[in-house]
């Protein structure tokens, strides 16, 4: 079990649990997913090399976060992990790359975030866990709402090839998923 270089000050650390090591080489469900552009995404439709980084919730400046959200390991980093997503945007494109986010939070609030954040991507919604639940990905409660833990999927079609788990660094998600496909040219 390893434990995670990046924390916030005062957060507790983030155990690797093994809770994604059943993931590799399984195909994704059949869902399709709502995206906060209004579009609806057929996951059994992907195509080519495709990440997908599941993300806990994008807070807002306006509204606090949820009242326990500072004892819950992995619970912070969302929106860190989307701005360095959209950074290396335009990288990922050129390489042929598609980028997905995927987390429980409904279209409007996800409408949201990808507005104020200026994200390239689509952001899709997980609202009933199906998704989560198809895959037995690692979930956990806040304020009464079941959240799935922050995982990172690299898809070629439908297959998945890796996950990236646990993310230790939401800031350097992306640089790695990047780095991944890049040395193993998956």
């Amino acid at each position: 079990m390893s434990i995670s270089s990046w924390s916030l000050p005062g957060l507790p650390p983030l155990p690797d649990d093994g809770a994604c090591d059943h993931l590799a080489g399984r195909m994704l469900p059949a869902l399709q997913l709502h995206a906060h552009d209004g579009t609806i995404l057929d996951l059994a439709g992907l195509r080519g090399l495709t990440i997908l980084f599941v993300h806990t919730l994008i807070g807002r400046p306006d509204r606090p976060n949820p009242p326990d959200w500072d004892q819950l390991p992995g619970a912070h980093g969302s929106t860190p992990q989307a701005l360095g997503y959209r950074s290396l945007h335009e990288t990922f494109q050129r390489e042929g790359i598609a980028i997905f986010g995927l987390s429980a939070q409904d279209s409007d609030a996800q409408l949201e975030a990808a507005t104020r954040l200026d994200l390239p991507f689509r952001l899709l919604s997980d609202t009933d866990g199906a998704f989560g639940n198809a895959l037995a990905l690692p979930r956990f409660t806040s304020a009464g709402k079941s959240l799935t833990q922050r995982a990172t999927l690299i898809l070629r079609d439908t297959l998945i090839l890796t996950v990236l788990y646990p993310v230790p660094d939401p800031t350097e998600d992306a640089g790695t998923a990047l780095s991944r496909l890049r040395s193993h040219r998956l």
